[in-house]
């Protein structure tokens, strides 16, 4: 096989050596003359022409005949630990699909290690080519699958697995369920990273916002802001998990009272969060009004009581307050879901409302 590179005041031949990039991927330089007479700058794309044996290069003079954008990571910059694992998320939920990490030295095992565990929290991310100096990730899901509402109703059973899990260890005292919450910890990470990335492309691509089901722009808005309370009531589930291990490898225990009020705190809220959650994806006012309430009423029963308990108990005091205010921080996170149900609810004519448009001459005279 040979090159053919076009440009002009360049019509001879010239060899060059074929080198290896990453594992299988081959790679030439281009001619120096070619490059000044063509006006070739880094980052410039090429279009690359097969013609039988020969392969035609051209310059592409204009930037809708580029290829998809990629997105290079100076791993070098990142000198700070762990920014390699958040540079690299923030790519992915910027929307990028294809990734380059490289670095003007010889990658370190520790980098590589990191790079190989973040790609493995990503959904649809893998790592396609490599080299001492050169990564290359490309993500390869569907970015309208699943859509917008089945990541959030799955967002909202990981969290109320969780919540159950937390209480149940705090019933039992079984310090291996604190393996099983944080398992799902983690695929509450992958998830909220995805439904992001998702909405970061539907902000760009109407085509995108459209298959996700997204109806309006102020659906994003509400959206991020619903997956930003989901992650949080995950963390708070978290918190209430890892209180409840540091009471019992202490050697202590929990009153039965104490007990008894959160399991029947979290049974009542599994209720109403659902309910929050259904307003929403139904748009139902009634149905989200009637979540707040029912919160509001949990929390301050409940959650009052618990408080008054948990001041009883002195050797216990701070990690019993930690989970009843995680418990209610929950309640709080789907309050505000019911909030932006009700908002959602109002964007359109209906039962409760009706949205007019003004003359355009009102007012004149």
């Amino acid at each position: 096989m040979e090159l053919s590179i076009q440009g002009s005041r360049l019509h001879g031949r010239t060899l060059r050596k074929v080198m290896r990039l990453g594992r299988s991927a081959l790679c030439i330089t281009l001619p120096k003359a070619w490059v000044d007479a063509v006006g070739i700058k880094e980052n410039d794309y090429l279009s690359v022409r097969q013609n039988g044996d020969s392969l035609e290069l051209s310059k592409v003079e204009r930037e809708g005949d580029a290829g998809p954008p990629v997105c290079i990571i100076n791993v070098d910059a990142c000198v700070e630990p762990h920014s390699i694992t958040r540079v690299l998320i923030g790519a992915y939920v910027a929307g990028h699909d294809t990734i380059w990490l490289q670095s003007r030295r010889p990658f370190t095992q520790r980098q590589i290690e990191e790079v190989s565990a973040v790609t493995r929290k990503l959904i649809g991310v893998h790592i396609v080519d490599s080299s001492e100096n050169i990564i290359i990730i490309q993500n390869l899901s569907n970015p309208v699958r699943p859509s917008m509402d089945s990541s959030i109703r799955r967002f909202h059973s990981l969290v109320v697995d969780m919540l159950e899990n937390a209480l149940s260890m705090l019933s039992s005292g079984n310090q291996e369920t604190i393996r099983r919450i944080m398992s799902i910890g983690e695929e509450c990470d992958r998830l909220y990273w995805l439904t992001v990335r998702q909405l970061m492309r539907a902000v760009r691509d109407p085509g995108v916002r459209e298959a996700l089901g997204i109806r309006s722009t102020m659906w994003l808005l509400g959206n991020r802001l619903v997956l930003v309370l989901l992650k949080r009531a995950v963390k708070l589930s978290e918190s209430i998990a890892l209180s409840t291990y540091e009471i019992f490898t202490s050697g202590c225990g929990i009153e039965r009272r104490i007990v008894d009020l959160c399991t029947d705190f979290c049974a009542a809220l599994k209720r109403t969060s659902q309910n929050a959650i259904d307003s929403l994806l139904s748009r139902d006012l009634l149905l989200a009004n009637r979540a707040i309430a029912q919160i509001n009423a949990l929390v301050e029963e409940k959650i009052e009581n618990g408080e008054k308990l948990a001041s009883n108990s002195k050797s216990l005091r701070h990690h019993l307050f930690r989970i009843m205010n995680a418990l209610k921080e929950i309640g709080l996170c789907y309050r505000q879901i019911a909030e932006v149900a009700i908002n959602r609810s109002l964007e359109e004519s209906g039962k409760f409302v009706t949205i007019e448009c003004p003359p355009k001459d009102l007012g004149e005279g």
